[in-house]
């Protein structure tokens, strides 16, 4: 069964709520848990379905390409989308794979490494379905 696209974008605000001010580590179980709620929505009904372990480690890419570039206060659309899409699309395969949690673990990542608002790459930068959108 397929999930519907409109939850996706929703899941990964859900995410990006989590505190930007703690540590990776210290988010670890947080994170897990965050992961295991949005892998369980399917169709808009929870079930028992565990998404796969991401086999990327996210928690090594480099982020400062984005970083560098889209930084506040006006994040403008043009440079931090650029820069996004560009680092996304490096890992394609995996961003958009919602059968695994490399896409949550991504923006996680991504969100913690620039400290970003919510809303400054989900639905700006991206289509309704795919991280990456190229």
């Amino acid at each position: 069964m397929q999930r519907p696209t409109w939850c996706i974008p929703i899941l990964l605000w859900l995410v990006a709520l989590q505190p930007s001010s703690c540590s990776l580590e210290s988010n670890y179980q947080q994170s897990h848990e965050s992961r295991r709620l949005a892998d369980a929505v399917d169709g808009g009904h929870f079930t028992s379905t565990v998404a796969a372990q991401c086999t990327t480690n996210f928690a090594k890419v480099d982020y400062s390409s984005i970083t560098g570039v889209c930084q506040g206060p006006a994040y403008e659309r043009s440079s931090c989308c650029t820069a996004f899409n560009t680092l996304a699309c490096k890992y394609k395969a995996q961003v958009n794979d919602f059968t695994s949690t490399c896409p949550i673990e991504f923006m996680s990542y991504l969100n913690r490494a620039g400290g970003y608002p919510d809303g400054i790459f989900v639905g700006r930068c991206n289509s309704n379905d795919k991280i990456c959108s190229y």
